[in-house]
């Protein structure tokens, strides 16, 4: 499907913490956009059936009492589903989509993350946090007053920035952008330890040690990770 013919479906997802196999959806929304302008928006407030922690409230601002007597979980992503249908949207996209899946139940669903998007555009960001990447690419659009770390407000601003990813990635069909989301990124530089900051192959032992010590999948080694490390040996 070419680009310009194309409905995206940005969603973002407010939670009791960052646990998906215990913690609960406290907000979805969902703002749908072609490349050039927002047509729709929705977003709906979650009753998790458990306190949400003081310090989550802390970021987003959700307290008990604003969901108590909200949809459950399953109503409210199946409002989300009707809002999707009825704004005809071709594919999803989040950011960090793989947080946002888990929590919707997506994860075999494919659809855009918009951090791993930029991640390959911009690595040299300052960080690729939506926020950041809202000043640092100066993005430009009406927020409608909705503050950042709520799900609608999020959601803009990530919709606004999958558009500037659009008008800069040098793609002509969602296929192609599809690609480049999925695509490994790599690292060049440490992420952990004595060598924080510095690059791959400045200690081709520390590499040899990490891709030895460090299961995949735990902390300091993702997919992206381990393939850079790979990459860094065959490269040497």
């Amino acid at each position: 499907m070419l680009i310009k013919d194309a409905v995206f479906a940005v969603g973002d997802c407010e939670t009791s913490g960052l646990d998906s196999t215990k913690d609960k959806l406290v907000e979805i929304a969902s703002s749908a956009t072609t490349a050039t302008e927002v047509v729709g928006m929705w977003a709906t407030l979650v009753d998790p059936e458990i306190p949400i922690p003081p310090e989550v409230v802390g970021v987003h601002g959700i307290t008990d009492s604003m969901v108590r007597g909200a949809p459950k979980a399953f109503d409210a992503i199946c409002s989300l589903v009707r809002f999707e249908g009825i704004v005809r949207t071709d594919v999803d996209a989040f950011h960090n989509r793989e947080f946002d899946a888990a929590f919707l139940g997506r994860t075999a669903v494919p659809g855009l993350c918009t951090k791993r998007l930029s991640m390959q555009l911009w690595p040299d960001a300052p960080n690729h946090k939506l926020q950041t990447l809202r000043h640092w690419r100066g993005l430009r659009f009406d927020d409608f007053g909705i503050s950042a770390h709520r799900g609608l407000g999020d959601t803009l601003t990530a919709a606004a920035l999958l558009r500037d990813i659009i008008a800069n990635a040098g793609c002509e069909t969602v296929e192609q952008l599809q690609a480049l989301s999925d695509a490994p990124i790599l690292y060049k530089t440490w992420w952990f330890g004595p060598k924080y900051g510095e690059p791959l192959d400045s200690d081709l032992g520390l590499v040899k040690w990490a891709l030895g010590k460090i299961p995949l999948g735990e902390k300091n080694m993702d997919a992206d990770q381990h393939w850079s490390l790979t990459e860094v040996l065959k490269n040497a």
